[in-house]
């Protein structure tokens, strides 16, 4: 047998040491420093960034294959309520520059379908939408 092996451990584990040392930084500041608002600045940035990548993921996906009438069906249904017919055509055009659903091909579909059953799918659209109306 080895002694001395070594010691695993698990990304979560190590992104908690950082985040313990991040902390105690955060609470050796001086007092009166407004870390809230920087946060908040952060998280609209982080936001910002993780919808850039959405879009480059979604417009990277392309296909040969129209989607069936079928799978476009079944988008409608996982999509529901959960964004307007307004905001899934903005995501189409801009993304995809399909006038229509019926313009798409199935791996764009199944794109969208996987996405829409995420659970912070309707805040992400929005953070998207924002993201294109900039560009």
């Amino acid at each position: 047998m080895r002694e001395g092996g070594r010691a695993y451990r698990f990304d979560e584990e190590e992104e908690e040491d950082e985040q313990e040392g991040v902390d105690e930084a955060g609470k050796a500041g001086k007092p009166g420093d407004d870390v809230a608002g920087s946060a908040g600045e952060d998280a609209g940035g982080m936001l910002s960034a993780l919808a850039r990548i959405k879009i480059d993921d979604l417009r990277a996906v392309h296909g040969t294959t129209t989607a069936s009438p079928g799978r476009i069906n079944v988008l409608h249904n996982v999509l529901g309520d959960q964004i307007s017919d307004e905001q899934f055509q903005e995501l189409l055009e801009r993304i995809w520059h399909a006038s229509s659903d019926k313009k798409l091909k199935q791996d764009q579909v199944e794109a969208l379908i996987s996405w829409a059953k995420e659970d912070y799918f309707e805040d992400e659209v929005r953070a998207v939408l924002a993201v294109l109306s900039e560009e």
